[in-house]
């Protein structure tokens, strides 16, 4: 009996921290940890202060699987929270509902470390908010020479009782060497992006050298776009290697669709199996735009395969997407990989059944885990009989666990996979209209009483739109017209235009914005491009000029690619094509153009600046193959 009033109590206890009423799903996996867990919040970091306690910030999202770990791991664990109950302030913060915190940290991270950690990002600092420690994953115990929470925790609780001294040195320190900048003198741009790229690029499977192989869609577009400058086709190639590789690999649901976010092997083999939205609305874009000038059928495949997924597991009854689905299932990867007999019991009554476990690079004993097999293609022509191996798969695994879907409806997220649509109409024109009725979907949702909200979930609004959604909005809007040329959408356009810069800075809530790229292109970088080709539609050269001065104050590195093919833009400039019914499916070697109805039936080639010629549609091809830089 006396056991039971213990267990009782710890779970009043501990059963309802500061995140019980959370509206994110990260947040709640944590609402009944041992550890008082704060959100994000003044009163969290002004107890932090009038106590004297050092803060714990953990960032993660819900469907990352080693934020998982570390859930099971550290956070449930009584010893851990005993010691952040006593000498911190701990606070968990939802990368997906607060983007602008994250991409603060992660950015710190890169400055300290040379790169981007992921997540969880942990970090450690003073009452005062400076860092004194900051890393991703960490184990509760040590792990060979890796320090575990049990050890890290209390050494720096120590510290901070017995000499403050000694961290507000450590601080200090830190805080310098994230101050410190380098700013590189680059005397001609193109060259230093064509070397940038060709230094750090994988000849042998495609995609940039890292420890991790990720979907960099930063990069893709300004491998396409350089290739559209130079006219070197290259870069084409470097650009397509890269796509058909990742189309035939791991990081593709081979089975059902869709994209993984990331793979842990060189040549794309093994991921870990998120899928984001972001990611797919991404890569359905760039193969898209690659198809315009590399007809690969593996391409429109592999896009509409993707939507197809997203339509089914995503798609909401309110016409919006949801967020991303978890690694997990329970453990990860269980529903997208197959044991020996699965695959065997897919192969029954199918002759050529060598040929196909060699091609789906089958292995005995298993590729991943516990002797699971994942399935992706080697590099060659597919077997026959690949499709109904694959079907016999798809009706095998109905008997998997599905994994968790975070049903967060994000704003910024929506609108990447509205642009995608619009992309995807190289294939079928359908996707037009699913584009239209997406961005229907946002004001109709996201919108209520004169304000955009981040997300939506369960019914629920959250906190007002950030930079990152206006930004990504505002994209959104420019596609819509480009592919419609229906006016309302500049007019929306221009009614979120003046979101974006304030008291000469970029702010993501209560940061100052980065340029940070790890995950998808910064808020910057999207807010900029989108601002140059808004006030270009419009013809409004003052604005026009002031963002590409406001870009100018960025510095130029190829760590920040897409911002880098902002400066592109801004040097070699913006052309407007005009025509009253133009004709958007004309193969254009030229990245910066934009489609905007005319009132006559010649084609007329301007800039912000003036109109340079007019031209039969038969020769508006020519002006640009003949654009050479």
């Amino acid at each position: 009996m006396h056991k039971l009033f213990l267990i009782f109590l710890f779970t009043f206890s501990f059963g309802l921290n500061h995140l019980a009423n959370s509206n994110s799903e990260y947040l709640l996996e944590h609402a009944n940890n041992p550890i008082n867990w704060y959100p994000w919040s003044k009163k969290a970091l002004k107890k932090a202060k009038k106590e004297n306690k050092l803060i714990f910030l953990s960032i993660g999202y819900s469907t990352c699987h080693w934020c998982h770990v570390m859930l099971k791991e550290s956070f449930r664990d009584t010893k851990v929270a005993e010691i952040l109950n006593k000498y911190y302030v701990s606070i968990k913060v939802d990368k997906e509902q607060n983007p602008g915190i994250d991409r603060f940290y992660q950015e710190i991270a890169k400055k300290l470390y040379g790169h981007y950690i992921g997540w969880p990002l942990n970090i450690i600092m003073l009452p005062n908010k400076k860092i004194i420690y900051i890393s991703g994953y960490i184990p509760k115990n040590n792990v060979f020479a890796k320090k575990g929470l049990l050890t890290i925790l209390p050494y720096f609780a120590k510290k901070w009782q017995e000499n403050p001294n000694e961290l507000i040195k450590l601080a200090n320190s830190i805080e310098k060497k994230i101050n410190t900048t380098k700013n590189q003198n680059i005397s001609n741009l193109l060259k230093y992006i064509e070397k940038n790229l060709i230094s750090n690029f994988d000849f042998e499977y495609g995609g940039f050298k890292s420890l991790h192989k990720f979907p960099e869609f930063n990069k893709f577009k300004l491998l396409l776009d350089v290739y559209l400058l130079t006219k070197d086709k290259k870069y084409l190639n470097m650009l397509t290697l890269t796509l058909k590789n990742i189309a035939r690999s791991g990081m593709v649901d081979q089975i059902e669709g869709g994209f993984f976010r990331y793979t842990v092997y060189d040549d794309f083999s093994i991921p870990h199996f998120e899928k984001m939205l972001y990611s797919n609305a991404l890569m359905i874009d760039i193969l898209s735009q690659t198809y315009k000038y590399k007809k690969e059928p593996l391409f429109k495949k592999t896009v509409i395969n993707a939507i197809n997924w997203l339509e089914k597991y995503f798609k909401s009854k309110d016409g919006l997407f949801f967020a991303a689905s978890s690694a997990d299932s329970p453990n990860e990867g269980d529903y997208f990989v197959f044991s020996k007999e699965e695959i065997f019991n897919a192969l029954q009554n199918i002759p050529n059944k060598k040929e196909i476990l060699d091609y789906i690079n089958f292995d005995e004993e298993g590729n991943f885990e516990e002797n699971k097999n994942h399935i992706y293609f080697k590099f060659t022509k597919p077997p026959k009989n690949l499709e109904k191996f694959l079907k016999n798969l798809k009706k095998i695994r109905k008997t998997h666990h599905f994994p968790f879907i975070d049903k967060k409806e994000i704003l910024s997220w929506n609108a990447m996979m509205a642009s995608a649509y619009f992309r995807a109409s190289v294939f079928d024109e359908k996707y037009i209209l699913k584009g239209k009725k997406l961005i229907e979907s946002i004001y109709k949702n996201l919108y209520k009483n004169g304000n955009f909200y981040h997300y939506k979930i369960k019914n629920n609004l959250t906190q007002h739109a950030n930079l990152e959604d206006y930004a990504y909005l505002l994209r959104a809007l420019i596609d819509a017209y480009e592919y419609t040329f229906d006016k309302k959408y500049l007019a929306k356009a221009k009614d979120i235009s003046n979101k974006f810069y304030k008291n000469n800075k970029f702010f993501e809530d209560e940061f100052e914005a980065t340029l940070n790229e790890k995950s998808y292109p910064s808020s910057i970088s999207i807010a900029i491009s989108s601002m140059l080709d808004f006030y270009s539609l419009e013809n409004d050269f003052l604005n026009y000029e002031k963002t590409k001065n406001i870009l100018k104050s960025f510095p130029t590195s190829f760590e920040y690619p897409l911002l880098l093919d902002d400066k592109l833009k801004a040097k070699y400039g913006i052309y407007i094509i005009k025509n009253k019914n133009p004709n958007i499916n004309l193969t254009i070697l030229y990245p910066f153009y934009l489609y905007k109805k005319g009132n006559w039936h010649m084609y007329e080639i301007c800039t912000i600046y003036s109109c340079l010629k007019t031209l039969k549609e038969n020769d508006v091809e020519e002006f640009f193959k003949k654009i050479k830089y």
